[in-house]
């Protein structure tokens, strides 16, 4: 996460929902003292910064491999930098957790690596709506657990919170009848290059053992382990909010830090690359090029109310309404968490 990023809304909905421990790396040369205080004062988070992990690349065991030279390729900048950046935090914390080097904890079972734009909702009966109950269920002999990913869609243009402002997702192509996708892919799509505006491929937690490196960002494997399975959850999911709000996507292009040459390695799924070119055309443009941009997002991203699109979708299961992460998350700050829990416990009891 970027310093200016504000995890708290983050935290108290994952320690409500069962999570024990959070690794938070910062990606910016210079942290805030104020920002890193914050944050080191809590218990259960241990902070660290890309330039703690960065000395990593040097020891790491997953840089030389063949999947990652695409992405270490000078110049490294953009997608590029993050996903190299992203996959050596993650090594450089199994490497923590391993070497016994976190504070107060002698044991991680299960880890999983998400985003400050992302909430895990874990919606299997068996889970109690507790991530940590849904994990002990699984089996000993899987060892990954894929967690398919779910697209906020945004019923207007700008959300001051999208956690507690959108509620309305695009289903996992996981999660639905594979005749029923295959027909109406196309025209769930709104002339979008994919059904998926952002990735679509899930995110994994795995069990921690010895032999645990990640794969990429999104994945994880278990180099010795050969015998462990992975399965895929039939009903909990990551709630991915990456375009959910207009002038937070926006703020994402001036955060790219290639150069002018470089700017195609800032994006690298169709959706972004397109908002990408309207994006370089507006920022030097007259302002009806910009009102042009804004209109053509709406188009693209937005679902009203009365649309037919959205009673269409809804009807066919591709859109699915989920409410209880909003509700929580209101709730958690205006009071305490053991009346939280209550009812989250009603609400994922229904």
């Amino acid at each position: 996460m970027r310093p200016n990023n504000d995890l708290i809304s983050w935290l108290n909905y994952h320690r409500a929902i069962g999570a024990s421990h959070f690794f938070v790396v910062f990606d910016a040369k210079d942290i805030p003292s104020e920002v890193l205080h914050r944050y080191r004062r809590m218990r259960d988070v241990d902070v660290y910064t890309s330039a703690q992990t960065d000395f990593w690349r040097n020891k790491s065991e997953i840089i030389g491999l063949e999947r990652m030279q695409k992405h270490v390729k000078n110049p490294v900048c953009g997608v590029d930098r993050v996903f190299v950046q992203q996959a050596l935090n993650v090594e450089f914390i199994i490497h923590e957790i391993l070497a016994g080097s976190v504070r107060g904890l002698k044991n991680i079972d299960w880890l999983i690596h998400i985003d400050a734009d992302e909430l895990i909702y874990p919606a299997e009966l068996k889970s109690d709506f507790d991530i940590s109950h849904l994990l002990a269920t699984i089996p000993n002999f899987v060892g990954r657990v894929v967690f398919p990913n779910y697209e906020a869609v945004p019923e207007r243009l700008n959300n001051l919170d999208p956690f507690v402002d959108v509620t309305l997702f695009r289903r996992s192509y996981k999660h639905l009848d594979a005749g029923l996708y295959s027909k109406y892919r196309d025209a769930s799509k709104r002339d979008n290059p994919n059904y998926f505006l952002g990735y679509s491929n899930g995110k994994s937690a795995a069990r921690v053992l010895d032999d645990l490196r990640p794969v990429g960002v999104h994945n994880f494997e278990h180099i010795r382990s050969r015998h462990l399975k992975e399965i895929t959850l039939n009903e909990s999911v990551i709630l991915h909010y990456g375009f959910a709000d207009y002038s937070r996507v926006l703020g994402r292009f001036a955060q790219c830090d290639c150069p002018p040459e470089f700017t195609q390695k800032c994006k690298r799924l169709p959706f972004d690359l397109e908002l990408a070119r309207k994006y370089d055309e507006a920022t030097y443009a007259t302002s009806s090029k910009k009102e042009e941009l804004q209109k053509w997002y709406e188009a693209r991203v937005v679902v009203s109310a009365e649309s037919t699109y959205m009673v269409k979708f809804l009807k066919l299961g591709m859109l699915t309404r989920i409410n209880l992460p909003s509700v929580l998350i209101q709730q958690l700050r205006s009071t305490s968490c053991g009346v939280i829990l209550s009812i989250l416990l009603h609400f994922a009891s229904r």
